[in-house]
């Protein structure tokens, strides 16, 4: 069995501050839903707020990548 690599301090703090925060983006997504429940938005509601927002962030990117092929990713079927 060969011996585990010696991680670099800088990495692993990186490491664990994007973990936090991930955590926290997640548990702010719940506490978000939950108020939004409570304020009568429908289903529907809450999945617009929560994709809409995220992709128009992410649109400069798409389309400074190329719209055509989806930044590499692709449409699923060749045009």
């Amino acid at each position: 069995m060969a011996a585990p690599e010696k991680v670099h301090r800088p990495t692993m703090i990186i490491g664990i501050v994007c973990g936090t925060l991930a955590a926290l983006a997640w548990a702010a997504g719940f506490v978000v839903a939950k108020h939004g429940i409570q304020v009568g938005f429908s289903p529907a509601d809450l999945a617009f707020h929560r994709f809409f927002w995220s992709g128009l962030l992410m649109l400069p990117l798409i389309v400074r990548e190329g719209l055509r092929n989806l930044s590499g990713i692709g449409w699923g079927a060749e045009l």
